[in-house]
């Protein structure tokens, strides 16, 4: 953190100074609920909780920042009038907040500021006002003006008469222009008989007709043609030369899939592709979104994520990024624990990915696959299509506050939705959900009354 910028991590979590590590997880679970990707918070404020989360549990972290807070509020208390006190990003706690008299002053600092500015606005308008009006003025008169010499023009012109009308129409008419191009046509057609009359000339000197006779060439031809079938016979009774190509051996075929795997993966993008490679497979970003090690580019509709510059997420929404697709095994299913490998091989390519350093988010059309620390830990099934592990219920089972994630799968089944935030859980069953504390029941909501409960 510098000098002159802090993040009030007990401020987030709503929290007091003094407060233990359960009031903080309390307050952690009860914040994620809202915040978190998946319920519709935002990314940026996720992350900020789940720092202030991990800092404040950590013993060590923790003692290494209330020394930077107590340093910061003792500097912001003696410094409440220092202008660089505005640099502060977060920082909303009652003890932090500026006193009341430095509140007023800014206040009327700010409204006179606003008055004299409203004057500016005021005077510029009105000076704007005057101008255009004067400028109407002006220019009305000096169309009048001309209105009235124009008038007196038109009045002292005068005017054709129909005799004049006429004749500059019938110097206009078109049909003159026929007659003309009439006359040429007529200049050329003796040309025309000139060269007709070249026939009768050449038949004086016709002495030798059979020299000059066209048909004559017609037997020749054919000869000539006769001539050459049986040529042509005798190359055809030759037996034609087959061809045969050897064919590759199993281990040339498997070189060639390698080569084209390989070439398809350098050709694509995946989780820990480089930066640069993204930039040689999809070009220049539209938009880059960078903050500290997170940085996100922008190819239209679709993003590409990247943390310490190597890709961690993407989201393809655009249909343009140019994805590793991963061939899916049939009748596989997934579970809690898998991992992201057997997620991939199971559902194949996700077309989106969020990553938040732990957690990671995969998403399938509507439906989720939720992993922490690259295993399965939660998802949700909206879509229907998720290929989950289904288990076979026992009849009659009932299930109450500290049953285990194993006495309740086999007593409710697979859940439709499970969203895991640390040591909380919540596994939904339609409208009905159930809570965890560290993988035993500390709760539930039977709103849809399907819930096998010990009574």
């Amino acid at each position: 953190m510098g000098n002159n910028e802090f993040t009030d991590y007990y401020n987030i979590l709503g929290v007091h100074q003094t407060a233990s590590n359960e009031e903080i997880k309390k307050a952690f679970r009860s914040k994620a609920k809202h915040k978190h990707p998946d319920s519709g918070g935002l990314e940026n404020e996720f992350i900020l909780l789940k720092q202030a989360y991990d800092t404040l549990t950590d013993q060590s972290k923790r003692i290494e920042y209330d020394k930077e807070f107590n340093t910061y509020r003792e500097t912001y208390r003696k410094n409440d009038s220092n202008s660089n006190i505005n640099n502060v990003i977060v920082s909303s706690g009652s003890d932090n907040a500026p006193s009341k008299k430095f509140q007023m002053i800014n206040l009327v600092k700010y409204v006179g500021a606003f008055s004299v500015l409203i004057g500016i606005v005021v005077m510029f308008f009105a000076f704007l006002n005057n101008a255009i009006t004067s400028k109407a003025h002006v220019l009305s008169s000096v169309e009048q003006k001309q209105w009235i010499e124009n008038d007196k023009i038109l009045k002292t012109e005068p005017q054709p008469t129909a005799d004049k009308i006429e004749g500059k129409q019938s110097e206009n008419n078109v049909p003159k222009k026929e007659s003309q191009t009439s006359a040429v046509n007529e200049s050329k057609e003796p040309k025309l008989d000139a060269q007709s009359s070249k026939p009768q000339i050449e038949g004086k000197i016709e002495g030798n007709p059979s020299k000059n006779n066209i048909p004559q060439k017609e037997p020749q031809t054919s000869a000539v043609n006769e001539g050459k079938e049986p040529k042509l016979e005798a190359q055809s009774s030759k037996p034609p030369i087959q061809t045969t190509e050897p064919k590759p051996s199993k281990a040339e075929t498997k070189n060639e899939v390698t080569t084209v795997e390989t070439r398809a993966q350098e050709d694509t993008i995946q989780r820990g592709t480089s930066k640069e490679t993204v930039k040689a497979i999809m070009g220049t970003p539209t938009r880059i979104l960078d903050v500290g090690p997170i940085a996100t580019w922008y190819y239209g509709r679709s993003t590409v994520t990247f943390t310490n510059d190597r890709v961690t997420g993407w989201d393809n929404s655009g249909g343009n990024l140019k994805l590793v697709q991963a061939s899916t095994e049939s009748g596989g299913s997934l579970s809690t624990g898998s991992t992201t490998n057997d997620v991939k091989a199971i559902m194949g390519t996700p077309t989106r990915i969020l990553d938040v350093g732990p957690i990671a988010t995969w998403y399938y059309g509507r439906s989720t696959v939720t992993f922490t620390n690259d295993r399965v830990t939660g998802w949700d099934n909206s879509g229907g299509n998720l290929k989950l592990e289904q288990t076979s219920t026992e009849s009659g089972g009932t299930f109450s506050t500290g049953s285990t994630t194993k006495d309740v799968k086999a007593i409710m089944g697979t859940p439709t939705r499970i969203l895991d935030v640390g040591p909380i859980a919540t596994w939904y069953y339609g409208r009905s959900t159930i809570s965890f504390t560290n993988d035993k029941v500390s709760g539930w909501d039977n709103s849809g009354n399907n819930l096998k409960l010990r009574h």
